[in-house]
């Protein structure tokens, strides 16, 4: 049994972490204006300097200004450094929390990339990360924070070419039959559906809250009536 579905067999807390994703994924990708139409992003160019995080007021040194300054005060006498402890201590901390995210970082861009083999943003964060010492706190929190956004996406992605197989169709256009496309009803209603057919084996999948979070958006997005025209004609 995966982990994942050692952890969905707690299903209060398995639903509680589908609803948080969602939350998210709601935020993440709001429907457009109707007036307006779909914008294209497949040309999308990810910039590395961005107004909304970058912002001049909040000036912060790069990892290997840290390391120096760091390495500059551990090299004054004793006496000295008794007064600079609290400051050293601090440097210390930012220089293990960077080098720890940056480390993250570099899993979670792994595992994108075992998803998708060519994708022209991911080979920009990876080129981001190439010259680790020379990025900054801000800087790291911007490429996490597009790499969630594209995980995210390769995520709704998967549940878009899932819910097309005909057998996990027919199961959750079944249990929908009454419900509308209010996106956190869809989840409260297939993600017991969902662990139920995953632990039968009825339907083979690597179930996480993720996962589950974005088939339900991906449902609400299509529309329930949509999704089940074809077992609505069929009935």
């Amino acid at each position: 049994m995966t982990t994942a579905l050692m952890n969905a067999n707690n299903s209060e807390f398995f639903q509680q972490e589908v609803l948080s994703n969602l939350q998210r994924i709601e935020i993440e990708f709001p429907l457009p204006p109707p007036t307006l139409p779909l914008v294209d992003f497949s040309n999308f160019k990810l910039e590395v300097r961005d107004d909304d995080v970058f912002n001049s007021s909040y000036p912060s040194p790069s990892l290997s200004e840290l390391q120096c300054e760091l390495s500059r005060l551990k090299k004054l006498p004793f006496i000295f450094r008794i007064f600079r402890r609290p400051r050293i201590v601090y440097l210390q901390q930012e220089i293990d929390t960077m080098l720890s995210c940056i480390q993250q970082l570099q899993t979670n861009l792994s595992n994108l990339k075992k998803l998708v083999t060519t994708n022209s943003r991911l080979a920009t964060l990876e080129k981001m990360l190439e010259n680790t010492d020379s990025l900054n706190k801000y800087e790291l929190a911007f490429i996490e924070k597009r790499i969630a956004h594209h995980r995210d996406e390769i995520y709704i992605s998967t549940a878009k070419a899932v819910i097309k197989r005909e057998t996990l169709r027919k199961h959750i256009c079944a249990a929908l039959e009454k419900a509308s496309d209010d996106i956190f009803e869809i989840a409260k209603i297939i993600t017991p559906l969902l662990i139920g057919l995953v632990s039968s084996g009825i339907v083979q999948m690597n179930l996480t809250p993720l996962l589950v979070a974005a088939i339900a958006f991906a449902v609400s997005r299509i529309g329930v009536a949509s999704l089940c025209i074809e077992d609505t004609k069929n009935k």
